[in-house]
């Protein structure tokens, strides 16, 4: 099997790294989804990996325990600019999760005890 290059003299530019990936982690959720929403954007629209380098790093995030979407945005935040645009793709990827975490931790501290709040938690759907 050849591995199809694509322009490996072309490295991401911080910013461009950093929101591309900071968007996906914002506008989705985990699961094998993202993963084709990686695909599409990263490999066929912006060209940062060839189809066969997307498909090695999908491999390898599968094969590493942990969470595999954000896996894979390292590896591709990797692959267009190294290992600093790799911990901060990483770091924009997870990002929001942390955010929105955060805030549903602070809600609950300051609220948790309210008797309304409580009874919603408890809320059978």
């Amino acid at each position: 099997m050849t591995t199809q290059t694509i322009d490996a003299t072309r490295t991401g530019e911080p910013r461009e790294i950093a929101t591309t990936l900071l968007q996906l982690g914002a506008t989705s959720y985990g699961g094998p989804a993202i993963m084709g929403l990686m695909q599409h954007e990263l490999q066929e629209r912006r060209k940062w990996v060839s189809k066969e380098r997307f498909l090695e790093g999908l491999a390898v995030a599968n094969m590493v325990p942990g969470a595999t979407a954000t896996q894979l945005g390292i590896f591709l935040a990797y692959a267009r600019g190294g290992w600093w645009s790799a911990l901060l793709g990483g770091l924009c990827f997870v990002l929001p999760a942390f955010v929105v975490m955060l805030a549903l931790t602070i809600a609950y501290a300051n609220f948790g005890k309210v008797s309304k709040i409580m009874a919603l938690s408890r809320a059978r759907m």
